[in-house]
């Protein structure tokens, strides 16, 4: 299958990625993640953060995306801290709504008809009219003035404010999407192919758990086009076994190894390929199934991830009997249908100083080139968390943005 390779554009203005967070009772929460200024990514949360980060500067407006489709606008109004990091508090406008209006539209005043006319007389006596009294004239009270909300509304045990901006901030800082742009139309209601991408969940989600989106701020950014591959649910159902098959091979292969510490700089791998473990077949929950066309190639990338669980009987000597190992697995299908590993990072909670777990979060277009990379969460030792952003090649994942700082 031929490969279509990435071209080198110059960057015309900066490029952030972010978290939004949208919860059921309308507030909404944006969490920076990476920019790219350059041709580099950078830690949003700390890049040009004085007095704010710059990717989270009042009336910066994000775009939410679904699989590469847009959701709606998020507009910065203020940013604060929470726990030493970086978030950002504004108003959602979901695709095809109006934009709130901010004041009443001034009304053209009445203009009678003035024209010269015949004098009338008016007759007295009993059967005369009385003239019609002119309508009293009702006193107009002002409009109140309009209620001014809070950056970021009070929590002293929860967020801090922002600095004010000083007197030496840089005049030429770069700035990201400015002002509110025309809400784009709405789409069609009927279902399609590639509004969402082909998925199995059967991961357990809470009632009022936050919705979560991919934001992406770039005033000259291009189009966003879906990654959806349209996968038939008897495919689907077809890769998910191939791909739980290819799964518990990681996770005996994990559960073997007694050491987790990795290989030296420099050190040889070893030449002689070790033989799949077997033994007993662990229970698979949480599964997170899906598939996308990063690269508009017709050209499928199955993501899994899950947690395995050995019966008690046939867990690891050293390990609690209800120990969980946590699995990621990017794939994806060669010219014959086969499937070719990408990615596979299997670990538990007693390693994960040493391997992160990873949970995917969506396909989104990190450089604006038009091609789809994966953006994972990133859970780490003492409840760290972070970010990592694979670019796939074709035959491998190169890792291009990472919140720990791993290459």
């Amino acid at each position: 299958m031929a490969q279509s390779s990435k071209k080198d554009k110059p960057q015309r203005s900066p490029r952030a990625i972010a978290l939004l967070q949208l919860s059921p009772n309308g507030k909404s929460r944006l969490f920076p993640i990476a920019i790219l200024e350059n041709g580099k990514f950078f830690d949003a949360g700390a890049y040009k953060a004085k007095p704010v980060p710059m990717a989270l500067e009042p009336q910066t407006v994000y775009e939410g995306v679904l699989g590469g489709v847009s959701q709606g606008l998020f507009t910065v109004t203020g940013a604060g801290q929470m726990n030493n990091a970086w978030f950002a508090e504004g108003t959602w406008l979901p695709t095809g709504a109006e934009a709130p209006r901010t004041g009443k539209k001034a009304e053209m005043p009445v203009i009678k008809d003035d024209r010269d006319a015949p004098p009338t007389l008016k007759r007295s006596g009993p059967d005369a009219k009385p003239p019609e009294k002119a309508p009293e004239k009702k006193e107009e009270k002002p409009l109140p003035p309009p209620e001014m909300k809070p950056v970021i509304p009070p929590d002293p045990a929860e967020a801090k404010p922002a600095p004010e901006p000083s007197a030496t901030q840089d005049p030429n800082r770069p700035t990201l999407r400015r002002g509110l742009p025309e809400p784009k139309p709405a789409a069609a209601s009927t279902p399609s192919s590639k509004s969402t991408p082909a998925a199995a969940h059967t991961k357990t989600e809470k009632a009022n758990a936050p919705r979560s989106l991919v934001a992406i701020s770039d005033a000259a950014g291009p189009e966003f086009r879906p990654y959806n591959f349209g996968a038939k649910p008897d495919e689907i159902e077809k890769y998910l076994k191939l791909m739980l098959d290819l799964a518990v091979q990681d996770v005996r292969m994990r559960v073997q190894d007694s050491s987790t510490a990795q290989p030296a700089p420099g050190a040889k791998p070893a030449t002689k390929k070790a033989s799949a473990p077997k033994g007993p077949r662990p229970k698979f929950s949480d599964i997170d199934f899906r598939v996308f066309d990063l690269s508009n190639a017709n050209e499928p990338v199955w993501i899994l991830t899950a947690k395995a669980q050995f019966p008690a009987a046939n867990a690891a000597p050293d390990a609690p009997a209800t120990a969980e190992y946590y699995v990621t697995l990017v794939c994806r299908t060669d010219i014959y249908g086969d499937l070719r590993k990408l990615l596979t990072q299997v670990t538990d909670v007693r390693h994960l100083d040493v391997i992160s777990r990873l949970e995917l979060i969506d396909a989104v277009d990190a450089d604006g080139d038009g091609r789809g990379e994966l953006l994972f969460r990133e859970f780490s030792a003492n409840n760290a968390r972070g970010y990592v952003l694979y670019r796939f090649t074709g035959d491998t994942l190169w890792k291009l943005f990472d919140s720990f700082g791993g290459e």
